[in-house]
């Protein structure tokens, strides 16, 4: 067994290079990809969050049972707590956009709603009931820039919202529109 130590310690040195360039991969990834502002649909941002996740999530993974190889083999030890702070950011960002999608899906259907088909005050009680279900988010996701994008949308919304009311009046009469 003594004899078979060294072999087993050169192993665990070759899988920590090999998880070190992959976690190094997902760093570098995950700055460049990570869904931190409005460009993204929240379904688009879910979608990209989970793929990442599962990428940090086996990364993660694989990194600490090679921290605790090492701790058996009395070699040098990692930090097994490496991607921890990777790992609150992605979840920070998922809680975000996981309730922003939640609210979204009504402003989906009110965007597939024709103009003819338009009624402004179901329009403006949903706008309504959005702005209060993100207002009672809590603080933790109401302090991230995506919360405030995808807030100020909304409250652009609220004012095309009226200007829509004010194209359906009985005012304007077709000749307005030659």
């Amino acid at each position: 067994m003594e004899d078979q130590i060294p072999a087993l310690q050169a192993k665990i040195l070759d899988e920590e290079k090999s998880c070190h360039n992959k976690l190094k991969e997902i760093e570098d990834e995950w700055e460049k990809t990570r869904p931190r502002t409005a460009e993204y649909t929240p379904k688009e941002a879910l979608d990209q969050l989970n793929i990442t996740g599962k990428k940090i999530s086996t990364s993660n993974a694989e990194w600490i049972r090679i921290c605790k190889a090492k701790e058996l083999l009395d070699m040098e030890l990692g930090d097994p707590l490496r991607l921890q702070n990777l790992v609150e950011d992605h979840q920070l960002l998922k809680g975000v956009w996981g309730e922003i999608h939640k609210v979204w899906q009504t402003i989906d259907v009110i965007n597939e709603t024709t103009l003819a088909a338009y009624v402004h005050k179901k329009v403006k009680e949903a706008l309504d009931k959005i702005l209060e279900q993100m207002n009672a988010f809590p603080n933790r996701l109401r302090s991230h820039s995506v919360y405030d994008e995808y807030k100020a949308l909304l409250l652009k919304y609220r004012k095309v919202n009226a200007l829509f009311l004010e194209l359906k009046s009985e005012a304007m009469k077709p000749r307005h529109w030659q």
